[in-house]
């Protein structure tokens, strides 16, 4: 789960939630029991997801003293980095991907829960990526990359409600460790 935050948060540029979720999957590389609970068994988000991470702190981390499973699709994106023309059908690959993972009863499926099933967060969060980078990214054509979620604004817009704030404030004061 903590990869599709880390997905969402990238997306979206909610660089707080980036920081987190990423450093708690580059913290996890020693224990792939956190990175991989036993309904992801056959997944290939999470290490694809640290190995962007990685990509996008520029942090150079040798992958192949851990095991993040099998990267399966992804493995394209990351062979393909350095070559952007080779990156367009990766990217596409990667979306045909999603979308076959969108549907199902196995929980194993990342992408079956809302919003994921329209929301492409790995493939934006590797075009903000490459984006912060200064790398260029082929735009690929896909029935996925047509619905209107792919569209997020650059950062989200901060949640206000008087109510809420209040609640939380008197939270505090009646919990003061929370």
């Amino acid at each position: 789960m903590v990869a599709l935050i880390l997905a969402h948060a990238l997306a979206t540029g909610e660089e707080e939630m980036v920081t987190w979720a990423g450093g708690t999957m580059i913290a996890s590389l020693d224990r792939p029991e956190v990175m991989f609970p036993p309904s992801w068994e056959f997944n290939a988000l999470p290490g694809f997801m640290v190995q962007l991470y990685a990509l996008y702190k520029q942090e150079p981390i040798d992958f192949s003293k851990y095991d993040t499973g099998n990267l399966d699709v992804y493995q394209g994106i990351i062979d393909c980095w350095d070559t952007p023309a080779a990156l367009a059908d990766a990217l596409r690959k990667a979306c045909n991907y999603h979308t076959e993972r969108s549907h199902g009863e196995d929980p194993g499926l990342e992408f079956v829960y809302s919003p994921y099933t329209a929301f492409p967060a790995e493939i934006l969060a590797i075009y903000r990526v490459r984006a912060d980078l200064g790398l260029e990214t082929p735009m690929v054509e896909h029935p996925f990359l047509g619905t209107p979620l792919v569209h997020p604004p650059e950062q989200m817009p901060p949640y206000e409600d008087e109510l809420l704030d209040r609640v939380v404030r008197q939270l505090r004061a009646e919990i003061p460790d929370i």
